[in-house]
């Protein structure tokens, strides 16, 4: 075997070693109960197991030596990274803007469905299903009950003050309005 095709095989094996973890991350997702089937349900297994079968056929071919292995390994390969690449541009024009306005008085902003993009808002908005799990995920993390249990909020300009996250925002917000005219009933 040859020295290039040694040094090719290496390199495959090493894909071959390191798409074995990102196709079982793509099962896990997919078979996932909780918040993560939201992230990717079969994509990522899918595209684990193509490169699985792009780099066996690369080491196989350089192993071997066999140019038509290698040969169908350079165009698979180049047409994946290709794939992948117009999948990171689109996830950037996609989620170019955090949809953020700056809210007077207060050190967090305030965020509108209005400030993303318009894929993102149909994607998001447009299936009732899909935004009722969006928001049990939400919810289910307990985002809320950790900012309503914690103590360094004695008044509400303290909560006002402190940089909060998109996540922490939405319901700690909506949660100390409650408790804000919850208050203002009782004095």
């Amino acid at each position: 075997m040859a020295v290039s095709n040694n040094i090719t095989a290496c390199i495959t094996f090493l894909v071959l070693l390191c798409t074995v973890p990102i196709a079982a991350t793509g099962v896990w997702l997919a078979s996932a109960h909780g918040c993560s089937r939201l992230v990717a349900q079969w994509p990522v297994a899918i595209l684990g197991a193509l490169l699985f079968l792009v780099a066996l056929a690369g080491f196989l071919g350089a192993y071997r030596n066999r140019r038509g292995l290698l040969a169908c390994y350079l165009f698979a390969m180049a047409g994946l990274v290709t794939l992948l690449l117009a999948l990171i541009v689109f996830a950037f024009a996609v989620a170019h803007s955090d949809g953020a306005y700056p809210v007077l008085g207060r050190a967090y902003d305030d965020y509108r469905l209005e400030g993303y993009s318009p894929w993102l808002r149909r994607y998001v908005a447009g299936d009732p299903e899909r935004w009722e799990g969006i928001r049990a995920c939400v919810a289910g993390s307990g985002t809320c009950r950790k900012l309503a249990m914690d103590s360094s909020f004695i008044v509400p300009e303290q909560f006002y003050m402190t940089r909060l996250s998109p996540i922490q925002w939405v319901p700690a917000d909506s949660t100390l309005a409650r408790g804000i005219k919850e208050q203002s009933l009782w004095v």
